[in-house]
């Protein structure tokens, strides 16, 4: 024996490399979503500094994926930027962000609820 000791609950190595690598995984998101900014409690603001602006985009699109909250793309059918409303699911929060390009920094709208 190598003198090695290893958890006996491991049948084979490969077990023991397959905990190993979804652990590794789990890590490795945990430290995406923090670089990413994707936080519970971001607070939503109106705002035109486009670091917020993209900050919020970013938290918002992945409420989506996580079924927190309801995207309606180009809602705002009048402006001539890319927009999209989100409703959180939640707290019935409504906000609509103008998409930021080159020449326009974006802009972040908080709606207010009738509730």
């Amino acid at each position: 024996m190598s003198g090695k000791k290893y958890n006996k609950a491991f049948k084979s190595d490969s077990q023991r490399l397959a905990v190993s690598l979804r652990s590794s995984i789990a890590k490795r998101h945990s430290h995406l979503n923090a670089a990413l900014c994707v936080s519970e409690s971001m607070r939503i603001e109106n705002t035109k500094d486009r670091r917020k602006v993209k900050a919020i985009e970013e938290w918002s699109l992945a409420l989506v994926k996580e079924d927190k909250t309801r995207e309606i793309m180009n809602w705002d059918e009048t402006s001539t930027w890319h927009n999209s409303k989100f409703i959180d699911l939640e707290s019935g929060q409504e906000w609509v962000i103008y998409i930021s390009d080159r020449a326009y920094p974006g802009e972040v709208k908080l709606i207010e609820n009738c509730a």
